[in-house]
C-alpha cells in the first residue's frame, strides 16, 4: 500500500489515495472538525476587523457557520479581502 525509496539524491513516495482520505477523515473527526463537502462560500461574516464565520451554499441549501477560527484556504484570499 505504501512505499518509498531513496537510492541516492532523489526520493520518491507512493501512497494510496483512498487510505490517505480515510486516515485524514478519521483524524479530523477525532479532533472535532466538521467537514462539509460540495459547498461554495458565498460570503464571509465579519465583525470589526475579524472574520467570524462564513455563509455557504450546499446541496442541502444555505448554511451559516460561525467559528473561533476561520481559515481562508481559497488560494486567492478573495472572501476575506473583500469583507475587511
Amino acid at each position: 500500500m505504501f512505499g518509498s525509496a531513496c537510492p541516492g539524491k532523489y526520493c520518491w513516495f507512493r501512497y494510496c489515495f483512498s487510505a490517505w482520505r480515510d486516515s485524514a477523515d478519521a483524524l479530523l473527526r477525532r479532533a472535532g472538525v466538521r467537514v462539509i463537502f460540495h459547498a461554495v462560500v458565498t460570503d464571509a461574516l465579519a465583525e470589526g476587523d475579524r472574520v467570524q464565520g462564513v455563509r455557504l451554499y450546499t446541496k442541502q441549501g444555505k448554511l451559516e457557520i460561525r467559528a473561533p477560527l476561520v481559515i481562508d484556504a481559497s488560494g486567492a484570499v478573495s472572501y476575506t479581502h473583500l469583507t475587511l
